[in-house]
């Protein structure tokens, strides 16, 4: 049983560590050093990955559509990363 603990350990230390790396990676090169603070989803498919970015409520339209454009340019030539979307919470009207 510990065999299989320790594998399953092992795993989550890789495939964190990874996650990790891809955020901070799409912090530098979209030029936000802020990024990080924000809820970011990975989804790793044949061997790319697709990223969500969820903004604050406080972020302004304009900022979510900055770097959703920031976004679209990265994604172009990317060899690690195939879509980032970007979400902004707001209240329904």
């Amino acid at each position: 049983m510990s065999i299989v603990i320790n594998l399953l350990l092992t795993f989550f230390q890789v495939v964190g560590g990874f996650f990790a790396h891809s955020q901070a990676l799409m912090a530098e090169r979209l030029g936000d050093p802020g990024l990080p603070d924000n809820r970011v989803v990975f989804h790793y498919l044949d061997s790319k990955v697709d990223a969500e970015i969820y903004l604050a409520a406080s972020q302004q339209a304009g900022q979510a559509d900055a770097l959703q454009a920031r976004c679209d340019e990265l994604v172009r030539d990317d060899e690690l990363f195939r879509a980032i979307h970007v979400h902004r919470s707001h209240a329904q009207n």
